[in-house]
């Protein structure tokens, strides 16, 4: 007898009769019944791999009209083996063996289909040879996001799907033991992400290795998915794709014509355009793959900052690159001003004349242009009136070292400017700048207290 590996360079697929890849090691009933198919009439070319690595390679290189796998004890790889099944051009028929599936589930003309362990032999037969008739047809016929996912609830895998529709939308969606852990598509994220991917009817699916570093922002199970949409569409007064995703480790509902189904946008709904700039689950994964071959550099360059009159010529302080322990500043009416060591390395105010009334470290002077630093604010300030937004609360500057923050001090004169230590600006330090607004004295001249 071949071993796997020998078959695998010695089989040959069959031309003249349909050909069927069996990816199950068990022995279960249903693989003897295709293996009767060998011979008889309209016999098949069946061939059996132990493995979903072993099926791969045979499915790579020949062409299989059905794909049959076990769905409750296949091991892990099968997913992935179903979703290059699914892409390919002459896509075969995929048979998914479950104690789970209904005897309807077969019946349905579809590229996936589950099919009850205990089938018959002839009701097996009958339903191989209507698979290779649908396989010989020349249209590619594309699958749902819910039946592959609902064949495949009782796989073990721990796959990222990349998910895309006929109006070329993209969603990505993480599965693990059955369940779904991750989805987001567009702007939405967590379950209203996956209410939207598991609506669209026609897909293409791409396997990806599940990122090591994913926070799950779901947990739903994927073994119940078909008859979330087939309770929603009998509710759905437009027979629009909706779906409703039942929670793990709880039993399904009934489901009423009084209560409200939230329904996922349909694939026949105009596209809407949104914005493409934000970061996504493949962005995140490829950016913390390449943090590990980043390293500090040993020699960081040293900036000067010129001007007119005075000089400045720029050092940071030691103090700074050891314990960021800077001291505090004092107004010069007694009120304290704290620069702390997470939030702010310096504080300054633009005077309305265009010079720099006070700076606090003093040793900071040259990180402030004062007539630069207006003419930024300035600019903001217009574009945020022209478009109806009101006046700026602070106009940020951010780098890859931190940041220098502007903000109004006093009304349109005067501003207020902080070097931040960090390139973050957000509720906390917004906050902090807001406090030493409120601290500064009407004249804002800043006092070091050494």
């Amino acid at each position: 007898m071949l071993s796997q590996e020998e078959l695998v360079n010695s089989w040959r697929s069959a031309t003249d009769r349909p050909n069927v890849l069996v990816v199950d090691a068990t022995q279960s009933p249903w693989v003897s019944h295709l293996l009767a198919m060998r011979s008889g009439e309209r016999p098949c070319e069946v061939i059996v791999a132990d493995t979903a690595e072993i099926g791969l390679r045979l499915l790579r290189r020949s062409n299989i009209a059905v794909v049959a796998v076990d769905g409750d004890a296949a091991a892990s790889g099968t997913v992935v083996l179903l979703v290059e099944a699914l892409a390919k051009d002459h896509v075969p028929r995929i048979l998914v063996f479950s104690a789970q599936a209904s005897y309807r589930d077969a019946a349905v003309k579809r590229p996936v289909r589950r099919v009850r362990k205990d089938v018959e032999a002839g009701t097996l037969h009958r339903l191989v040879q209507q698979c290779a008739v649908e396989f010989g047809q020349p249209e590619k016929e594309r699958t749902s996001a819910a039946e592959l996912l609902e064949a495949v609830a009782g796989l073990p895998d721990a796959l990222w799907l990349r998910i895309t529709n006929r109006r070329a939308e993209a969603g990505d969606l993480c599965i693990r033991g059955g369940s779904a852990v991750y989805a987001e598509v567009s702007r939405q994220m967590g379950e209203a992400a996956g209410v939207r991917v598991l609506s669209w009817t026609d897909c293409e699916f791409e396997a990806r290795e599940m990122p090591e570093c994913l926070r799950p922002n779901m947990n739903r199970s994927l073994s119940q998915i078909g008859r979330g949409l087939a309770a929603a569409a009998a509710v759905s007064p437009s027979g629009g794709d909706v779906f409703l995703m039942p929670e793990v480790n709880r039993p399904p509902t009934a489901v009423s014509s009084q209560e409200p189904v939230e329904a996922a946008i349909a694939d026949d709904e105009p596209a809407i355009d949104e914005p493409l700039d934000f970061p996504t689950l493949e962005q995140f994964a490829g950016g913390m793959a390449e943090m590990d071959s980043l390293a500090e550099p040993e020699d960081l360059p040293a900036f000067a900052m010129e001007a007119a009159e005075p000089d400045f010529s720029v050092e940071e302080p030691v103090d700074i690159l050891t314990d960021m322990d800077f001291p505090a500043a004092v107004m010069e009416t007694g009120s304290e001003i704290r620069v702390t060591g997470s939030l702010f390395a310096a504080v300054a105010v633009l005077g309305g004349t265009g010079g720099l009334e006070s700076c606090q470290p003093a040793s900071e002077a040259g990180y402030f242009d004062a007539a630069w630093l207006r003419g930024h604010y300035v600019q903001a300030e217009q574009y945020a009136l022209s478009r109806g937004l009101g006046l700026p609360l602070a106009v940020p500057i951010l780098t890859e070292l931190g940041g220098i923050v502007v903000a109004p001090l006093g009304g349109r004169e005067r501003l207020l400017a902080v070097r931040l230590r960090t390139p973050n600006f957000g509720d906390l330090e917004l906050a902090e700048l807001k406090r030493v607004h409120e601290s500064l004295p009407a004249a804002g001249v800043l006092a070091h207290k050494g």
